[in-house]
């Protein structure tokens, strides 16, 4: 799983045998565009899992909107950072800058304050032009616009209105967009990593280099190829717990079908990709043995069997819908 859709323990789910070539030349550019340009990424900034001081979306693929309720439209700028505990917005001390081109970047009070070698320059939006809003309370306004000086930038407020966030308040997104074939590469990606982990560790490693396989490396690391991922609209779900109706979570397994590794994803269980991985490589062995999937869990960082039933949160359990179940049959 891409660190920045979270990091989680124990760390042995980890695939170390990667080319250093594909994984700085094709998939970090991949990773960049998922990130910055899916409703994935964006739910990934939304938790704050990315580990940078900064966000920045591309508004190309995706295009988004916000809306804070109340009349007080100056707050519809905020990104609307949300604790994934509770699925609840909170305030979290950032600037926000829009520039002409539709890019947005987003730097927060942390994260520029502990990496100092970042107040050179505003990264990627530029400032002509663009629209700064600053957010946050008391000082951090303050340590904020000081952060945009160091920059260069000579912010000058033109309004200042204060934002309470109670129990009623209210932040709306809408969300449209295209899934194209870089998004689909950086989900293939994900696919057959997986089955290389679990065929590594199942002591079959030769089996990730058979010709059966060409096509998904060919699609991913060269772009060539026709698409080998149908999207779905519902995605893979959870039962929460306490207030919550959903827990943040995500999915991978495989499974075979008519002679071929299907893989099922889903990143934060809201849209779910089949993925045709390659030709069904085992000529021993139960297809329902090899894969059977892992549940990455968002919430305290871990990561389970997706073929068990429940699993422990504290003093809190949820249990797997039906539909995670069934993969497997």
């Amino acid at each position: 799983m891409s660190q920045f859709l979270g990091t989680f323990s124990p760390d042995n789910l980890i695939l170390k045998e990667v080319c250093d070539r594909c994984n700085s030349k094709v998939i970090s550019k991949l990773e960049t565009i998922f990130k910055e340009d899916s409703v994935e990424g964006f739910v990934a900034a939304q938790y704050q899992l990315r580990t940078s001081s900064s966000i920045r979306f591309r508004n190309k693929r995706l295009k988004f909107s916000k809306r804070v309720s109340g009349n007080q439209r100056i707050f519809d700028s905020i990104f609307p950072t949300i604790d994934p505990a509770t699925g609840k917005a909170i305030p979290t001390p950032q600037i926000v800058i829009e520039g002409k081109n539709g890019k947005i970047q987003i730097l927060f009070l942390k994260g520029v304050k502990d990496f100092k070698s970042f107040a050179k320059k505003i990264n990627w939006t530029g400032v002509q032009g663009a629209t700064i809003s600053i957010f946050g309370q008391g000082s951090e306004v303050g340590e904020l616009t000081q952060e945009l000086r160091n920059r260069g930038v000579n912010y000058k407020e033109n309004e200042n209105e204060h934002l309470e966030l109670n129990e009623d308040g209210v932040i709306e997104c809408e969300f449209s967009g295209t899934i194209d074939r870089d998004i689909e590469r950086f989900i293939c990606k994900l696919a057959f990593n997986y089955f290389a982990y679990c065929a590594i560790h199942s002591g079959l490693t030769e089996v990730v280099y058979e010709n059966g396989f060409n096509e998904i490396r060919d699609f991913v690391i060269k772009d060539e190829g026709r698409k080998l991922v149908l999207v779905k609209n519902s995605g893979l779900s959870a039962k929460g717990y306490e207030d919550r109706d959903r827990i943040p979570f995500h999915f991978i397994g495989l499974k075979a079908h008519q002679a071929k590794i299907m893989a099922e994803v889903s990143i934060f269980g809201h849209l779910k990709y089949i993925v045709e991985v390659g030709k069904y490589p085992f000529k021993t062995g139960n297809a329902n043995s090899f894969g059977l999937g892992h549940l990455f869990n968002v919430l305290n960082k871990s990561f389970h069997r997706a073929d068990i039933a429940k699993y422990g949160m504290g003093n809190n359990q949820f249990s797997l819908f039906s539909n995670i179940a069934g993969i497997h049959t």
